[in-house]
């Protein structure tokens, strides 16, 4: 099982309400707080979503069940890989597995 857990999200909009405002010739600031709160956020996420791609900087944790045997989905080189998923990549935080132990390494 492969799990994608969003911890910290973008702390902007790649879009401003002005510019959202604009793109839709809205003129008036009556929905101002449904373009900031609900549109601007599900247009990056509906994007994001088709594109796996984050536009903008987050935290994201993978869990798996297991280090990756010989699915196809990892053999493409001829040896295991772990595939990260929400391109592109600042930063790797942490890798903890647990072993055969039992022990976080």
């Amino acid at each position: 099982m492969e799990d994608v857990v969003l911890i910290t999200p973008p702390s902007c909009e790649p879009v401003s309400l002005a510019a959202a405002k604009a793109q839709c010739k809205v003129d008036f600031s009556d929905e101002d707080a449904l373009f900031s709160d609900q549109i601007i956020p599900a247009a990056r996420a509906q994007i994001e979503t088709e594109t796996h791609r984050v536009l903008l900087t987050q935290e994201w944790m993978l869990k798996l069940d297991g280090f990756p045997g010989c699915h196809p989905k990892y053999a493409s080189h001829g040896y295991p890989a772990i595939l990260l998923p929400k391109p592109p990549f600042q930063s790797i935080v942490s890798f903890v597995y647990t072993d055969t132990q039992a022990n976080m390494q």
